[in-house]
């Protein structure tokens, strides 16, 4: 191709030609210019700087001479220009320095985890809460503003309903924005603020709720969620508190039964965990274990050991930690406990789901406290509604008390856990298991008490 090479002065007008005049003039070859993510006008004209020799027709001569003219009188129309150019013209996830770059109207580096720079962020309009930036970075000044036109009015809005942003969520049309997503919320799903409906962002389905269909007339225990692999232990669990002795002498004798008619230590409910304790957990309590867990008929090897279990409720959105002693045993004839499967039966006055349990004595034993062994024994069988079908108030007793509400605070429905062996904490160590068993006359504290 054939090229003509013009002096400092032509170089010059075929600078301020492209400058101005970018649209309507034409070069006779291509200049390649690849436009960046967030190439300002400023840019465009350093780049332009370093070309030595273009092929110019004698029109584009005399365009150029014309606006460089124009140039002198406004010398930012060609800045001006390309910031026009510029605004809502960038997609999400693109470089950006202003908000009004954006399609989304959001430049934000809130969601740029992986190189903490402003893009273009989907979060449904310009929200100073989400980051969107709001002022230019230019080093240019901005041109001298013009009257602003009267606002034309406009309806109201509707006022948004559903969940807002970051609530926890199960379907997409639950959420304000659209989008019930766990990609920026490490898996849990919450509402997202990435601007309607979008698969790539993770939304999870639009479901439309139907009525729950009728309870069957014998309901059954809920099986544990799967839950992705996390390379340590797995067990599964449920809870009981059948008021009968057990098998590893966790146990006292009331007054006016006899030796063969034992009670469960009332210590054995779930108490508060000592603030910083090494396990990071939140409650220390009792379970009955299965034969992989060394439980067995009468003082088994799993006896008073101790294991430190962490599980996660979809009702709260959160893990917990607790560290349980072996107090009782689960046999194989519990289908949960069946086939060497490792399962804890989490010690839960109030908990016993009757039609499941295979020793429940509660109403002969203690009969005082009846009621509220029955308060929490339909508590997510009857109704999926958490809040529905648990009394802890109905004991008399404080410690049996106590254990029902901290149980019922985990808003644990029969979770697979992550579990490992651990020293008993000093706390445990001290609750009372022997035999012979003691008499309600002469029962130690560390049987009758945990807090």
């Amino acid at each position: 191709m054939r090229r003509t090479t013009y002096s400092g002065k032509t170089k010059t007008l075929a600078l301020a030609h492209y400058c101005c005049c970018f649209h309507k003039v034409y070069y006779s070859h291509n200049l390649n210019l690849h436009n960046q993510q967030s190439q300002h006008a400023t840019k465009e004209t350093k780049q332009l700087s370093n070309i030595h020799s273009v092929t110019m027709s004698p029109f584009n001569i005399k365009s150029a001479a014309f606006c460089l003219l124009s140039l002198a009188f406004t010398p930012m129309s060609c800045v001006d220009a390309s910031r026009r150019h510029l605004q809502n013209s960038l997609g999400d996830w693109q470089f950006c320095t202003n908000s009004n770059q954006c399609k989304n109207q959001c430049c934000s580096k809130k969601y740029s985890t992986s190189d903490g720079r402003l893009k273009c962020t989907p979060v449904g309009g310009f929200k100073p809460w989400e980051g969107c930036v709001g002022s230019s970075v230019s080093p240019n000044p901005p041109p001298s503003p013009s009257p602003p036109s009267p606002p034309s009015p406009s309806p109201p809005s509707p006022t948004p309903t559903g969940r807002g942003d970051w609530e926890t969520c199960t379907s997409s049309n639950q959420c304000r924005n659209q989008c019930c997503s766990g990609k920026y919320s490490g898996g849990v799903l919450k509402c997202t603020p990435v601007g309607g409906f979008k698969p790539s962002e993770g939304c999870v389905a639009q479901v439309t709720p139907t009525p729950p269909p009728p309870s069957p007339p014998g309901p059954t225990p809920t099986p544990p969620p799967p839950t992705p692999p996390t390379g340590k232990k797995t067990a599964t669990t449920t809870r009981y508190w059948d008021c009968s002795g057990g098998s590893c002498g966790c146990s006292f004798i009331p007054t006016g039964l006899g030796d063969n008619q034992p009670v469960h230590c009332h210590s054995n409910a779930m108490f508060v965990a000592p603030v910083g304790n090494p396990f990071g957990a939140t409650y220390y309590g009792a379970a009955a274990i299965s034969e992989a867990l060394g439980g067995g008929n009468w003082m088994s090897s799993g006896c008073g050991k101790c294991w430190k279990v962490t599980g996660y409720s979809p009702i709260t959105a959160r893990s917990t930690t607790l560290v349980l002693k072996g107090t009782n045993f689960c046999p194989p004839s519990n289908a949960a406990c069946a086939n060497n499967k490792a399962h804890f039966d989490i010690a839960a006055p109030g908990f016993d789901v009757i039609e499941f349990s295979q020793s429940n004595t509660c109403s002969e034993r203690e009969p005082e406290e009846a009621t509220g062994f029955a308060s929490c024994g339909r508590w997510m069988i009857d109704s999926r509604n958490p809040n529905e079908n648990c009394n802890c108030d109905s004991f008399n007793d404080q410690v049996l008390k106590a254990g029902c509400k901290n149980f019922y605070n985990l808003k644990w429905d029969n979770p697979r856990v992550d579990y490992e062996e651990v020293a008993c904490p000093i706390e445990l160590a001290e609750l009372h298991c022997s035999h012979p068993y003691a008499t309600e006359s002469n029962m130690p504290g560390t049987c009758s008490n945990n807090l």
